[in-house]
């Protein structure tokens, strides 16, 4: 019985917006990796080195044998023979890698598409795709799945409301008083089954202005590396509305940014720890820097950063 009356909830609206309209909704990227593992029931995974160790959760809770592959600085890499019952993941780094992954489409039918840092790239027809919504936007959860198959589970509707006070305390307070809260969110979901992303969420997603998003997203990545791109070792696109900016530099660079308050995501600190120190992987892992470019910033927010690094 529906319920009436009573005190007043968040207001969301209903701008009828969402941008991923007909996936598969849920709760996490990985978890959204084990919905597409379970659906194929694959026999081994192929994924690179240059990964997130949450990718690992999955593989690890299925049982299934994996084996990792090494990429260039252009974040591509060597052909692979990948068994009929095998599958092939490949990450679209930093959102710039739309024009090869078409070239992979047609050459590994088990291909895994994560698309993570890439919000708004394209699904190919017929590939297994997933994307993060945390990444993008300000929401405490949530994945989506452009799914071939569909596995034989039991999936419950996930509950946000004790995951907002990162996000409405940076807006009060500011990053720094509310990242011990962000942490702590982050690791209790190495722990999540997989769950439909919360109805909360779903409907923050239906009231985002993607139009501008992406407007701001282009103009700011443009805008760094029509400054920036000399100096990085990382050959780029001129245009993208991926994750980042992603500035190949030094481990001292990122320091000095973040002593100057531009914080930074290091990709990934498990591949720091695991890779040798004169791989492709070790050096992107420790020394590029990922700059911020998202809607909640313009061009003037762009030259502070640049100012910062040149300082």
């Amino acid at each position: 019985m529906k319920e009436l009356g009573g005190y007043l909830e968040l207001e969301l609206g209903n701008r009828n917006s969402e941008y991923h309209r007909g996936l598969v909704r849920l709760n996490t990227g990985r978890n959204a990796l084990e919905y597409i593992l379970r659906a194929h029931n694959y026999k081994k995974l192929y994924l690179p080195h240059y990964h997130c160790s949450a990718l690992i959760t999955p593989l690890e809770r299925l049982g299934l044998p994996y084996e990792l592959y090494h990429i260039d600085y252009n974040f591509e890499f060597s052909d692979i023979v990948v068994g009929a019952d095998e599958a092939i993941l490949y990450i679209n780094f930093f959102g710039l890698k739309d024009d090869y992954i078409a070239t992979l489409v047609g050459k590994y039918p088990n291909l895994i598409v994560d698309n993570a840092h890439s919000f708004f790239s394209p699904v190919h027809s017929g590939v297994d795709t997933f994307y993060s919504c945390r990444k993008f936007f300000g929401v405490p959860d949530g994945a989506y799945v452009a799914a071939t198959k569909h596995p034989v589970m039991d999936v419950q509707e996930d509950t946000s409301y004790a995951r907002y006070e990162h996000l409405v305390g940076r807006r009060d307070e500011g990053a720094t008083a509310h990242y011990g809260f962000y942490k702590h969110i982050e690791n209790e979901f190495a722990n999540e089954p997989v769950k439909l992303m919360s109805r909360s969420t779903q409907q923050v997603m239906e009231n985002i202005d993607y139009d501008s998003a992406k407007a701001r997203r282009s103009a700011n990545y443009a805008h760094l590396h029509k400054a920036l791109g000399n100096r990085n070792r990382l050959t780029l696109p001129s245009e993208s509305m991926g994750m980042s900016y992603p500035l190949l530099a030094s481990i001292e660079m990122l320091h000095k940014l973040i002593e100057q308050k531009v914080y930074i995501g290091v990709y990934w600190p498990n591949v720091i720890r695991d890779m040798p120190n004169d791989t492709v992987e070790h050096d992107l892992a420790l020394n590029l820097l990922s700059l911020p470019i998202d809607q909640r910033y313009d061009i003037a927010d762009m030259d502070e950063i640049i100012k910062r690094i040149e300082k």
